[in-house]
């Protein structure tokens, strides 16, 4: 969502990325036939950050529906991508298993690294003080990175099944990380003392925007679980199976994208459905915010 509402970025699972009025309930634009299925939106900026279908980068300004394409950066597929918190750099995981950090105005290489294990990087997140990069692969590894250095903090972090690492998510005070498996497992882990904290079933995982309440799909339900008190606290039950969510800047709205194309909007206070938005024909695998422009680019 834009951060006055208007807006919504989607991507099907044939990789077409659509931006959309939500008002009109009206396509703006295709930005992308067919991508790498990985997309990233600054958290401070209007640029979004996708991957081609060939695995490299491309970034659009949204206001302008421009592109420019990175000038540095690996010559290889990109698995995977996360902006910094203060948006001005940019991780990429690649297949073969090395994370670059870009500063993608500059087109400058921040650092760079090879994992080692050479396993896909499925999964990358920074946290909100900017200080740590979470990575995860496609064989369950979960690492910790310095994100100014580059420098291994720790190599492994205890995930409760070793399968691929769809989403990590930072809490907003830093203490907790909650991941994401292929398999709908979510794993919520203490980085203070690196221990698993509780494991839930469900996928679509999100951070309500400023709180500590973590919300996921569950089949028909949408369900809330407070992070700092370690309990569920809410259910919600929408009628309808989802496999992604997102929620608008203010915390007020809460989209979800359907295996059928559709996405729903709805209360995120109580769950109330308040209109379907737009039909696709392909299954809606993730959704988006997006945030006001600060900068303007140039086209290629």
């Amino acid at each position: 969502f834009s951060s006055d509402g208007t807006l919504l970025i989607s991507i099907t699972s044939g990789g077409e990325i659509n931006l959309w009025d939500v008002q009109s309930q009206e396509h703006i634009s295709t930005l992308q036939e067919t991508s790498g299925g990985s997309i990233a939106l600054s958290p401070v900026e209007n640029i979004l950050a996708t991957t081609a279908e060939d695995g490299k980068l491309h970034l659009y300004e949204l206001d302008e529906i421009s592109t420019h394409s990175l000038l540095a950066g690996p010559e290889e597929d990109i698995r995977s991508l996360a902006f910094s918190a203060d948006g001005s750099a940019i991780a990429l995981g690649t297949k073969s298993g090395v994370i670059w950090v870009v500063d993608w105005q500059q087109a400058e290489i921040i650092w760079d690294i090879n994992t080692r294990s050479q396993q896909k990087i499925t999964s990358l997140a920074f946290s909100q003080d900017g200080a740590l990069l979470a990575s995860g692969s496609e064989e369950g590894t979960l690492a910790l990175w310095n994100a100014t250095t580059g420098k291994e903090i720790t190599h492994t972090l205890s995930v409760p099944i070793p399968t691929e690492l769809t989403e990590i998510i930072f809490s907003p005070d830093g203490d907790n990380l909650v991941v994401q498996t292929v398999n709908d497992t979510i794993a919520i882990l203490d980085l203070q003392n690196n221990d698993e904290k509780h494991v839930l079933e469900g996928s679509g995982c999100q951070i309500e925007p400023g709180g500590s309440t973590l919300i996921c799909l569950l089949g028909n339900n949408i369900i809330r679980w407070d992070l700092q008190k370690g309990e569920q606290v809410e259910v919600f039950d929408q009628h309808l199976v989802s496999v992604t969510l997102a929620y608008s800047p203010d915390g007020t709205t809460l989209a979800t994208g359907s295996p059928g194309g559709e996405i729903f909007l709805w209360e995120a206070d109580t769950g109330e459905y308040r209109q379907t938005l737009i039909a696709h024909t392909a299954e809606i695998t993730n959704l988006s915010e997006l945030t006001d422009p600060v900068i303007q680019m140039v086209e290629d």
